[in-house]
C-alpha cells in the first residue's frame, strides 16, 4: 500500500505540509479501500502513517518524490498532512514512472486532478524492480510474492519496516 498525492500548486511539496479538501481524499482509490478509510480513526491514521508516499504535480512533465507522512490532521472539511522525503531517493522524472503507471495503479487522467489516493501496490518494490530507486531501503524491501495479494499484515509491515529503515537513515 502507498499514498499517491497529486497537486497543481507549484512548489507545494517543498513546504513539508499540505492541505487537501476532504472531498479529494480517496479519489482514484479502489472502492474497498476507500470504504475502509472513509472515516479516519486513530487506528486508520496510525496505519496510514506507516505507508510510503509518492508526491507528484499535475501533468506529466515534472518530477515525483518518494517519502513518508509525519502527521495527518482533520480540520473541518480539510485534511492537513505533514511529510518528509527519503534522502536516499532522489526526485524521479514522471516520464520514468509512466511506463509502470499501470503497475502502480496510476489511472488514465489521474495526473490532471489534485487528489490523495490510496493504492494497493508495493510502491518501493515496483520502483526498485524498474530500477528507478537504488538505496539500502530498496534492497531491504520484501516484495509481495503475488501481485494479486490482498491487504495483509505482512504487506503493511513490509512497508512499515522500510519506512523505519529510511527514517533512521534520514536521522543519522
Amino acid at each position: 500500500m502507498y499514498h499517491f498525492f497529486v497537486t497543481a500548486q507549484d512548489g507545494a511539496w517543498d513546504k513539508g505540509f499540505y492541505e487537501f479538501d476532504r472531498s479529494r481524499f480517496l479519489e482514484y482509490t479502489n472502492e474497498k479501500t476507500a470504504e475502509a478509510f472513509k472515516v479516519l480513526t486513530e487506528s486508520h491514521i496510525e496505519t496510514l502513517l506507516s505507508w510510503p508516499c509518492l508526491f507528484a504535480y499535475e501533468g506529466m512533465g515534472g518530477n515525483v518524490r518518494v517519502g513518508h507522512l509525519l502527521s495527518i490532521k482533520e480540520r473541518g472539511r480539510w485534511i492537513v498532512i505533514e511529510f518528509g522525503f527519503y534522502p536516499d531517493i532522489p526526485a524521479i522524472p514522471f516520464r520514468s514512472i509512466e511506463p509502470i503507471s499501470l503497475l502502480l495503479d496510476i489511472r488514465t487522467w489521474e495526473m490532471s486532478r489534485t487528489h490523495w489516493a490510496l493504492k494497493d501496490e508495493d510502491l518501493l518494490g515496483r520502483l526498485a524492480e524498474a530500477h528507478l530507486i537504488q538505496s539500502a531501503a530498496a534492497k531491504a524491501l520484501e516484495a509481495p510474492k503475488k501481485s494479486s495479494e490482498k491487504l495483509t499484515e505482512p504487506k503493511r509491515q513490509s512497508s512499515k519496516r522500510v519506512s523505519r529503515i529510511l527514517c533512521k537513515r534520514r536521522l543519522s
